[in-house]
């Protein structure tokens, strides 16, 4: 137990914000990693029967992640609204920009108790398709045809493309 509360300390004291810029999208590289947090009820077994995630359960207008440049796999867990058994994924940027469908908006939460410099959240495209703008928060999502099937390839690129950095409890 100890372990755990040293751990999630070194966290909080990693993502603090301390004065650091915000980085715009158009910096971020295709192999630059961001890890989701998620709750044990969101694995699901693959038609081989190997545990992945569900990604019909991927938040969208906005997907909460942190940026690997700034945190490791287990700072989710030191996130706010963090817990201690969740796991942690790990999607690239070329991932999460797949066919132009979504893009990653580096988002620090400063001046709060759980800082968190390395908070992104992973927003669709909606018009623009450009990967690297910027779209507002929270749009509405689109109910076109299109708009699903391209939702249904970006989702099965992601669950194909995913890395499960840290099990639920470990």
């Amino acid at each position: 137990m100890i372990l755990f509360e040293t751990t999630i300390e070194e966290s909080r004291k990693r993502l603090r914000c301390n004065g650091r810029c915000r980085i715009a999208t158009r910096d971020f590289k295709d192999a630059d990693t961001f890890y989701v947090g998620f709750e044990p009820a969101e694995l699901i077994p693959d038609v081989s029967g190997v545990e992945t995630i569900d990604t019909d359960l991927i938040r969208q207008p906005d997907q909460s992640c942190n940026s690997g440049r700034f945190s490791e796999p287990h700072d989710v867990r030191a996130r706010s609204g963090g817990q201690p058994n969740q796991g942690c994924y790990s999607v690239t940027f070329s991932d999460v920009t797949f066919q132009s469908f979504a893009t990653v908006v580096h988002t620090p939460q400063c001046g709060c108790v759980n800082e968190n410099y390395s908070h992104c959240d992973i927003r669709i495209l909606k018009g623009e398709r450009d990967p690297s703008g910027e779209p507002d928060p929270e749009q509405n999502v689109p109910k076109s045809k299109d708009y699903k099937v391209r939702r249904h390839a970006w989702r099965s690129q992601i669950r194909n493309q995913l890395k499960i950095e840290l099990r639920p409890g470990e």
